[in-house]
């Protein structure tokens, strides 16, 4: 999974939200880039997400590393809440 969040603390609360949500699924077996928040990456050793801000997300487009895979985009509208 990738998650793109808009800052540094978006992307800290975006972790905490998923490793809450996947305690009870999966056991974390390692994170990197709690250090500087540009690009987090959480191993749940069936499950690998990536969490990016913006321009990093942009930069290192990891995406094409799985070109024939099926993209789901999920966006949250805050505007409505």
């Amino acid at each position: 999974m990738i998650c793109t969040g808009t800052s540094d603390t978006h992307v800290k609360t975006i972790h905490d939200a998923l490793s809450n949500g996947m305690y009870e699924r999966s056991q974390l077996w390692k994170v990197e880039g709690l250090n500087s928040l540009n690009w987090v990456l959480m191993d749940f050793v069936d499950t690998v997400i990536h969490i990016f801000q913006k321009e990093h997300r942009e930069f290192y487009s990891i995406e094409r590393l799985w070109a024939d895979g099926n993209i789901e985009n999920i966006e949250d509208d805050f505007s409505t809440h």
